[in-house]
């Protein structure tokens, strides 16, 4: 039996036409798309990530990991059926045991799909234009946190395809605003019979730049505006009229202009300008990208430069989001490995400067294949959250505990009195896990074995010293499990 092909969605002429308006297709590859399907594959637990958008004939990925970038016709994407429903997230625990897909060529052939999972990228209009997807070649269930880590990932997407068509929009608005600027400024130099045709290029420029979302000036080589556009108005609640003919610092206040100053002074050398700043502005910071275009004439002389002046404080945001979901573990809240690695780097440069022990607790729990076989994904999960809230909660402030991966967990200690302090603190940890776990209606005795890897200042390697913590775990299990053993 073939692959059955999903329907199209009932506005699928105006989805399609939401798409292409991104001009997004076969465009090269860009990294925070990158770090969004790294992501979505890393919290996920799969090999297998795609940023990947439905047009009409085909699927074509604007990021993956783990598999070779390629188009997928329609009729065999699995996104094409996910897009059917923009509210919800496609769950195929086992392609084997769905009728729509156990015949498909990418399950009975390469990469040969076992699990899917795709939250759709939706516009603020409802449309679906692809989705943000995990791919797995084994059956996989994922858990609530992890569907909902990967709807937020798929809006982030979508936050991040607006502020490309905003931003397309405006490099267009840019290039108007720049060829009439250039016009009527050119025109104002030539003799008294084109002095209508100025007036009219002015009358054009106004109009086009007091209705585009950016701060669009020209300013003369006393620093004095000589053109503004009504958005000063819209975001600094500055009048108009009032500002031309007077001087950048006192438009724009003494703290604002120390920011700008090196830039105007960069342009008016002649030299263009491209920077980002923030400003207090109704009581919030926001942060706005500048660009100073040198108003040069033939002869090469100077007369002030261009400004133009956008809003990039939710593109600014997005970033600072990616950032934070990069070092958390979404399932636990813990700090993740990228995290601890670079924590126990600084944490290695201060033993040296400060000639203080340092050590490195690596454990897991025991048995856990057990307990997800008898609690289930859900339950063991359950069980992973609650050691890292026992760990946090009996550790010192100043310690950190990671989740590196699966069930294994790590706890940096600085700052130690010696060994009887180290030791305290392991029998603690070992300590803390051992009071019975309730999960739903079950009761159920959790134990952890620790490997211990204490630190010196001659330390060089941060690999080493998390490579010896395993081993001394490693020798804490052969011993029985349940305890710890230093090294």
């Amino acid at each position: 039996m073939p692959a059955v092909p999903a329907e199209a969605p009932h506005d699928e002429a105006a989805r399609v036409a939401a798409l292409q308006e991104l001009r997004v297709l076969d465009t090269l590859p860009e990294r925070v798309y990158d770090d969004i399907v790294l992501l979505a594959s890393q919290i996920c637990g799969t090999p297998i990530g795609v940023v990947s958008l439905v047009d009409g004939e085909r699927t074509w990925p604007k990021a993956c990991c783990g598999l070779p970038a390629s188009d997928t016709p329609r009729d065999l994407a699995f996104c094409a059926h996910a897009i059917i429903d923009p509210s919800a997230v496609l769950v195929v625990e086992d392609t084997e045991h769905d009728a729509r897909f156990r015949d498909n060529p990418l399950v009975t052939g390469d990469p040969k799909i076992r699990f899917y999972a795709g939250a759709p990228i939706v516009t603020e209009s409802g449309y679906a234009l692809g989705t943000v997807c995990v791919v797995d070649t084994v059956p996989r269930v994922l858990g609530a946190a992890q569907l909902a880590a990967l709807q937020s990932l798929a809006r982030q997407t979508m936050a991040l395809f607006d502020l490309r068509l905003r931003t397309l929009t405006l490099e267009r608005h840019a290039r108007e605003v720049e060829r009439l600027s250039l016009l009527a400024l050119d025109e104002q130099r030539r003799v008294a019979d084109l002095l209508a045709l100025v007036s009219e290029s002015q009358r054009r420029l106004r109009l086009i730049t007091d209705n585009i979302p950016a701060l669009v000036a020209h300013i003369d080589n006393e620093e004095r505006y000589r053109f503004l556009n009504g958005h000063i108005h819209r975001i600094f609640g500055t009048d108009v009229e009032g500002s031309l003919g007077r001087t950048m610092r006192e438009v724009r206040g003494e703290k604002a202009y120390a920011q700008l100053a090196p830039h105007v002074a960069a342009a008016l050398r002649g030299e263009p300008a491209s920077f980002i700043y923030s400003d207090e502005v109704g009581g919030q910071t926001l942060h706005y990208q500048s660009n100073y275009i040198p108003d040069v004439d033939a002869s090469g002389a100077v007369h002030g430069f261009f400004a133009m002046t956008f809003d990039v404080t939710q593109l600014q945001q997005t970033q600072q989001q990616l950032e934070l979901l990069a070092r958390v573990d979404t399932l636990t809240g813990l700090p993740n490995r990228r995290q601890f690695d670079e924590r126990i780097e600084a944490a290695l440069q201060r033993v040296r400067r400060l000639d203080q022990p340092m050590a490195v607790m690596f454990l897991d729990i025991d048995h856990f294949k057990d307990i997800n076989d008898t609690l289930g994904h859900a339950g063991g999960d359950e069980v992973l959250c609650e050691v890292g809230r026992r760990l946090s909660a009996c550790v010192r402030v100043t310690d950190l505990v990671a989740r590196l991966a699966g069930d294994e967990f790590v706890v940096l200690l600085e700052g130690l009195a010696g060994d009887a302090e180290l030791d305290r603190l392991a029998e603690k940890v070992v300590g803390c896990i051992r009071p019975a776990f309730r999960i739903g209606e079950a009761v159920m005795n959790v134990t952890t074995s620790v490997g211990v890897s204490a630190c010196t200042p001659a330390e060089t390697s941060a690999a080493e010293i998390l490579a010896r913590a395993d081993r001394a775990l490693y020798r804490a299990k052969k011993l029985g499990r349940d305890r710890f053993v230093i090294v």
